[in-house]
């Protein structure tokens, strides 16, 4: 019995030596996996830091050309409303030009002489005429 006791004896040290070896061992793995995974994260946040900088250049690059777009068809719609102005202003001139015209042909009419075969026509309605032309003054 001696000997069975030896045996069990020195299988229990080698066995709690493997159990604390094994432990130790354990919480070694258990550092390196833990450091590993948060080296890991580390990477992938760089990663994804990386991607989205790129993302945020791009997304910039695009609207910075956008903006220039937009100012190539605001200088055209700038020329385009200067020229409907300038038209505006030609049409506004011509239609005062004509209600003017209209005028004095309404003036011309009214002071048309009446009477034929006069020596000295003269329109009988003068003073009528220097009237109206002070009123509208």
């Amino acid at each position: 019995m001696d000997w069975i006791k030896l045996t069990l004896g020195v299988l229990s040290i080698v066995g709690s030596t493997g159990f604390i070896v094994t432990m130790a061992s354990l919480r070694s793995m258990k550092r390196k996996q833990r450091a590993m995974a948060v080296g890991a994260e580390m990477d992938n946040e760089e990663k994804l830091r990386v991607h989205y900088e790129k993302m945020l250049e791009a997304a910039n690059k695009r609207a910075d050309e956008a903006y220039e777009k937009l100012q190539k068809v605001q200088g055209i719609a700038d020329a385009e409303r200067d020229k409907w102005v300038e038209l505006s202003k030609e049409i506004s001139e011509i239609l005062l030009s004509r209600e003017k015209e209209r005028e004095e042909l309404t003036i011309a009419r009214f002071n048309i002489c009446t009477v034929s075969g006069c020596a000295l026509r003269k329109p009988p309605r003068h003073e009528r005429v220097n009237i109206l032309s002070t009123q509208r003054a």
